[in-house]
């Protein structure tokens, strides 16, 4: 099992798919996390291509929910996502809820905006293609 050590909470955390996050995502508890295949709070599906181009309305484009990113959300474990695209997710995590000031972070902060890590991002757009 591979697990984000830094968010590993030792318990699984509530997941929900939920689009139209507005009221929704105000009003729901604080510890619930919630996946919005429309992207507008989740700055992995946000980094992946539109899944249909004839149903969307402005600023809303669906994605398709990578598999194992759910268990990754819920319980910080990796393994079962696409191995590209989960060392990818590992960074971004780093990124989005790292601690403010663990070099690490700024490190990967410095990566992203350089690029280091788009030929994960690319491995698995390359692969879903086929």
């Amino acid at each position: 099992m591979t697990t984000l050590s830094k968010y590993d909470s030792n318990r699984a955390k509530n997941v929900a798919i939920c689009e139209f996050i507005g009221y929704r995502g105000f009003f729901s508890p604080r510890d619930l996390i919630i996946i919005d295949p429309n992207a507008l709070s989740d700055p992995l599906l946000a980094r992946l291509p539109v899944r249909d181009f004839e149903h969307w309305r402005i600023g809303h484009f669906n994605r398709n929910i990578p598999s194992g990113y759910l268990q990754a959300r819920q319980n910080d474990d990796v393994s079962a996502m696409n191995p590209s695209l989960a060392l990818y997710y590992q960074k971004l995590r780093l990124v989005t809820s790292g601690d403010l000031l663990d070099p690490d972070r700024l490190d990967a902060i410095i990566g992203f905006q350089l690029g280091l890590y788009d030929h994960w991002r690319n491995e698995y757009l390359a692969q879903i293609k086929q």
